[in-house]
């Protein structure tokens, strides 16, 4: 299938045309992870690597406290939970969790204590039969998969509890960062474009349009780690250079956890202010109605 860009009204870029939720569903459940399709999941990490997941899904959650309303019991679901590194986080804070997927393999592979609290379903599905209430819904690099953002993103509102929390983080694509390295003939092509994994792209500039027009209110949102800035390197070019990708990764790996070592407060100031400036690979919003 053929795939070009568009900007909708709602301002945020999409792949065009749409796969079909069939296909999409056969994708994710038999292709995506078992096949290697992305390299954000692996079927084993390093402990450097384990340590960077635990270290970013604590850092969230501890974002994500500060913002409720303290009451005896927060009701958590994480929709997409992969791994099930932030799930696991959640529920050392004594969050009542649920984790929905496609796929088990990969939390029975690196979480296995968490399939108790993990269903495996269509997420769109759930969200839209279940009629629970909760007062955390997080969808970590979820949005830019789904057939329709704003019907996913209206679903979860209508399962947020009244001052409830949406954690949401997508890739920042489409940047002023990335177009300088276009520019600078860094790198040849727009890269990140992948459509059919990634259908939906958003940027620090047009998702506020996104959100407002939603009526979501932006509480916080923080910066992943700017991995981008490794393409200025000349031959150590991670996307002109292959073999370079992993000393990029490792590098990125050894740093994130140093900042996030530094405690709440820095490593937030920090990541909040790459988002600002337009850079890390992916942002996470923590949003209010």
């Amino acid at each position: 299938m053929k795939f070009s860009i568009k900007k909708n009204k709602f301002s945020f870029l999409e792949a065009y045309p749409k796969p079909s939720k069939i296909f999409l569903k056969k994708f994710y459940s038999n292709i995506y992870f078992k096949k290697k399709v992305t390299a954000s999941y692996s079927q084993s990490y390093s402990g450097e690597e384990i340590k960077n997941r635990i270290n970013r899904s604590s850092f969230y959650i501890k974002i994500a406290k500060s913002l409720l309303i303290k009451k005896r019991k927060i009701n958590f679901l994480e929709v997409g939970c992969g791994e099930g590194f932030l799930l696991k986080e959640a529920h050392k804070e004594s969050f009542s969790v649920t984790g929905i997927d496609y796929q088990a393999d990969q939390i029975k592979n690196f979480n296995s204590d968490m399939l108790n609290f993990f269903v495996k379903t269509d997420p769109e599905v759930f969200l839209t039969q279940n009629h629970i209430k909760y007062d955390v819904i997080a969808a970590l690099f979820v949005l830019e998969h789904v057939s329709n953002p704003i019907n996913f993103i209206n679903t979860i509102k209508k399962r947020l509890n009244k001052n409830g929390l949406i954690i949401i983080s997508v890739p920042n694509d489409f940047k002023d960062f990335q177009k300088l390295l276009l520019k600078k003939k860094l790198i040849k092509k727009n890269f990140w474009f992948s459509p059919p994994q990634h259908l939906n792209y958003f940027n620090n500039k047009n998702i506020n349009i996104f959100f407002k027009k939603l009526n979501l209110k932006i509480k916080q949102v923080v910066a992943d780690f700017p991995i981008e800035i490794f393409l200025t390197l000349g031959k150590n070019n991670y996307i002109a250079n292959k073999k370079e990708g992993a000393k990029a990764h490792k590098s990125r790996i050894l740093i994130d956890n140093f900042i996030l070592d530094q405690g709440q407060d820095s490593s937030l100031n920090f990541y909040r202010a790459c988002h600002d400036i337009g850079l890390g690979r992916g942002m996470i919003f923590f949003l209010k109605k």
